[in-house]
């Protein structure tokens, strides 16, 4: 699913026990957040959702990457 979401230009959140690390760069193309860590996963989707430029570099990275 990471690598679909990348594809269609979708940051990826992801945790740390799901290979992220091995797909995407942390900060570029999403965000790995620990496992469980359900402040991490919404201060990264609130960043997402605040941050417009943030959401069309990181998605510009997805279609690169």
């Amino acid at each position: 699913m990471q690598g679909q979401a990348l594809a269609c230009g979708c940051p990826v959140l992801a945790s740390t026990n799901t290979g992220g690390e091995d797909l995407f760069t942390d900060g570029v193309e999403g965000f790995i957040v620990p496992v469980r860590d359900v402040e991490a996963l919404t201060e990264k989707m609130q960043l997402l959702a605040d941050d417009p430029a943030l959401q069309a570099r990181m998605s510009e990275a997805a279609l690169r990457r």
